[in-house]
């Protein structure tokens, strides 16, 4: 996990130094913004899981044009 942390960090370091991008963030924000949207991703997971790919056997047809 850690690994994969920073190596995230690391592409982000180089794409933004190619790009020649203007934005700076201290390191400990960016670890709380990255850590909140793996928590999203994660919750989002959980609260899907039952009902992913799973159908009814019918046909929205209030979704059709």
């Amino acid at each position: 996990m850690h690994r994969i942390f920073g190596a995230f960090l690391v592409c982000a370091a180089v794409a933004a130094a190619q790009g020649g991008a203007k934005w700076r963030s201290p390191l400990p924000q960016l670890r709380d913004k990255i850590a909140g949207g793996w928590a999203g991703q994660m919750i989002g997971v959980s609260y899907g899981a039952p009902t992913e790919f799973r159908s009814r056997g019918t046909i929205n047809e209030s979704a059709l044009p």
